[in-house]
């Protein structure tokens, strides 16, 4: 009996390792990919568009779902209006219509998502 109770406790010792090993990997995995995901938007023009609508870049990566990032950062990528883009952000002067910009509908509807989960 105390040899089968000795097993017991080593099986659930080990199981307990191996799931808390299993939750920081994962966690330190996924504070890897929000980091590479912060990145890629401050090389971009979306990093001063998500500052202009006063969307911090820590809330939208945290609060917005990752493929719809991937979308933003595709769209921001493959614009062509870089210099439209580059003079309406200049200085943050407000501007009433970014239409121009394929991210801007979503992004404004988003950054009313961030400010509530804030």
């Amino acid at each position: 009996m105390p040899a089968a109770l000795l097993i017991l406790l080593l099986s659930l010792v080990t199981g307990s390792c191996l799931v808390v090993t299993h939750t920081w990997r994962k966690a330190r995995q996924r504070q890897q990919d929000y980091q590479e995901l912060r990145q890629r938007v401050i090389r971009l023009r979306l990093y001063k568009m998500l500052t202009h609508l006063g969307a911090s870049l820590d809330d939208y990566v945290r609060n917005i779902p990752k493929l719809e990032i991937e979308k933003h950062i595709h769209n921001c990528g493959q614009c062509a209006q870089f210099e439209t883009c580059d003079t309406c952000l200049r200085d943050g002067r407000i501007i009433l219509d970014m239409n121009f910009c394929p991210n801007y509908g979503s992004l404004t509807a988003h950054s009313r998502t961030i400010a509530a989960n804030k």
